[in-house]
């Protein structure tokens, strides 16, 4: 018999569906008992079909018309948990990590409503959420805001004019920051992201919804105003500045976006810092236009490797961000909240391998968008549970995953089983289930060897069930 690790495990995940999707407005209260229900059965086994989840063809054929509704959009499933997020980080301050990431569905598939990503990757949208992060413990908070949008072709001989007039990806950065909306008085965002951001609408959006900002720079050769008003490159201006200090940064053997191996290394970091005013561009967008800021003052971050291994290319952050920075510590803690970006990355793992949002076989773009709100903020929930093991390893494992789990993967894993005590262990014999091999020279294990472990702890749950089921029918 399950007994009562059973029935605590069953309230845990309906906890979290009720409170993540129980009061979405769906039009219908049948429907948003419905996304409740899915959402219990997705966080039980992430990896799962919807035919797979549903026991029966009537349930799975309810969960097809569900999607298929045109009132539950991703909009509509993923309110409920943003505003919980921003509700529950108010007086503290956070870091909202923002990326876009295209979700694919393959060159063969055919999809009602869905556009074509370019380059032959086949019909898709764009996501683009932003995770909260507290920016004191590194704790994860949850999404405080989330946009999908379909790539628009461009034009051919399109001038810079003309590209300001039309939606344009760049300017989901500063989209987002108007759904996040602005802090009350008490509460700090500050918005950190990737080269993709760097845009001066951007830092618009950022400035009118009190938003404090970390970018890393693309535009290095842009012209800038110095303190003393003088017009040059920022990237001359920043080689001009004094060197901050120095730091050791330890980097682990990893593959390139090129595919090329790169070997583990202790990289020596310079740090400048430098003060600068941004101008608005010549050609501005509308937005730019109605807001109507004519400059930004910035300071500049710039971490930079020396004495880089010959073969390898060497790491080159330069940062913008509206904190001040009079110190070289606190330029490192400006590096360090970029450094925390990573995070994100890791949330698109969890939803693409974790949960297989590419995988899922739905024939509408709708639905597939409203399906990937409930596996968005599934996915942040399961990178919330395995933050909390790498950052706490010593917490006890009950009190980061439900217990019936914790106490199956010990009878699964035998002699094993006295690792299972801390959230950190639990993950990583999780993972060794899965087939991760633990090697001293392994490192962490990834998302796919968790999952693969995830996917076989809670068949075995399922089938405990069953069997439970199957001994109240005999005695019956």
């Amino acid at each position: 018999m399950l007994g009562s690790s059973y029935v605590k495990q069953q309230v845990h995940q309906r906890q979290w569906a009720e409170e993540n999707f129980g009061t979405c407005e769906l039009g219908d209260k049948r429907r948003t008992a419905r996304l409740t229900n899915t959402a219990e059965l997705i966080l039980n086994n992430p990896t799962a079909s919807i035919a797979a989840l549903n026991g029966q063809w009537k349930d799975s054929k309810a969960a097809y018309r569900l999607f298929a509704n045109k009132n539950v959009t991703f909009e509509a499933v993923v309110k409920t948990h943003c505003t919980n997020t921003k509700l529950a980080i108010r007086g503290r301050h956070s870091l909202i990590l923002c990326d876009t990431s295209e979700v694919i569905f393959g060159k063969k598939r055919e999809i009602d409503g869905a556009g074509d990503l370019g380059r032959g990757g086949g019909p898709g949208f764009l996501l683009h959420p932003g995770l909260a992060v507290d920016a004191d413990t590194g704790e994860i908070q949850g999404l405080a805001g989330a946009i999908v949008r379909h790539r628009q072709r461009v034009p051919k001989q399109e001038t810079a004019s003309q590209r300001k007039k039309r939606q344009r990806e760049s300017a989901l950065w500063g989209d987002l920051d108007d759904q996040i909306g602005t802090p009350d008085e008490n509460t700090r965002y500050t918005t950190v992201c990737d080269r993709g951001a760097d845009s001066y609408e951007t830092l618009c959006h950022c400035q009118q919804n009190r938003h404090d900002y970390v970018v890393r720079v693309c535009q290095k050769q842009r012209i800038v105003t110095t303190p003393e008003g003088k017009k040059v490159k920022l990237a001359a201006y920043m080689e001009q500045q004094e060197m901050a200090g120095t730091y050791e940064l330890s980097l682990r053997s990893r593959k390139s976006n090129k595919g090329k191996k790169t070997k583990a290394r202790t990289a020596k970091m310079e740090v400048r810092v430098g003060k600068v005013t941004l101008v608005a561009p010549v050609h501005k967008s509308q937005y730019e236009k109605e807001c109507g800021i004519e400059k930004i003052e910035t300071y500049v971050v710039w971490a930079r490797e020396v004495d880089c291994p010959k073969g390898e290319v060497p790491l080159d952050w330069m940062l913008c961000t509206s904190h001040e920075v009079a110190s070289f510590e606190k330029a490192i803690q400006i590096i360090e909240w970029y450094e925390e970006r990573w995070l994100i990355e890791e949330l698109f793992k969890a939803l693409k391998t974790g949960c297989r949002m590419e995988a899922r076989q739905l024939h509408s773009a709708g639905g597939l968008e409203a399906l990937c709100g409930v596996l968005c903020v599934t996915a942040c929930r399961l990178l919330q549970m395995k933050r909390v093991a790498m950052a706490h390893p010593d917490r006890p494992a009950e009190e980061v995953v439900p217990p019936l789990l914790v106490a199956m993967l010990r009878v699964a894993m035998g002699s094993q089983k006295r690792h299972v005590k801390t959230a950190y262990g639990f993950y990583h014999t999780l993972a060794r289930l899965g087939g991760f091999l633990g090697r001293r020279s392994d490192g962490n294990p990834g998302w796919q060897t968790i999952w693969k472990g995830w996917d076989k702890l809670t068949n075995m749950v399922r089938g405990a069930e069953l069997l439970s089921e199957l001994q109240k029918q005999k005695c019956g």
